[in-house]
């Protein structure tokens, strides 16, 4: 897979009276694939010259839009929780993905 990405993304920060921390973030992307976009994958079920078989694998496509938010809370400068949310889409595809973490740092 050879990919380039062009777009943009916006944080800011939300910081209160006990130096927590809060960043809401949303970002856009535009994404093309430049290689091959489709999968196979040959295999066998024994040792050669065993006969094999193949599957083709999903044809994703050659571009793709992608969008995300998410927000990160810090309650201290070691801790922080963040929780994540994105949708990648093309003409053959549509996935969600959804993500957290927890960081600390001593």
């Amino acid at each position: 897979s050879l990919r380039s990405i062009v777009g943009s993304s916006i944080a800011w920060d939300k910081v209160g009276e006990r130096c927590w921390r809060l960043t809401p973030e949303a970002h856009a992307y535009y994404m093309h694939e430049f290689l091959e976009t489709s999968n196979a994958i040959v295999s066998g079920l024994g040792p050669a010259p065993a006969p094999g078989f193949s599957a083709r694998g999903l044809d994703t496509g050659r571009d793709f839009l992608m969008f995300g938010t998410g927000m990160t809370f810090s309650p201290y400068d070691s801790l922080s929780f963040a929780i994540n949310y994105d949708l990648q889409a093309s003409s053959n595809l549509v996935l969600h993905i959804g993500s957290g973490n927890i960081t600390k740092v001593w």
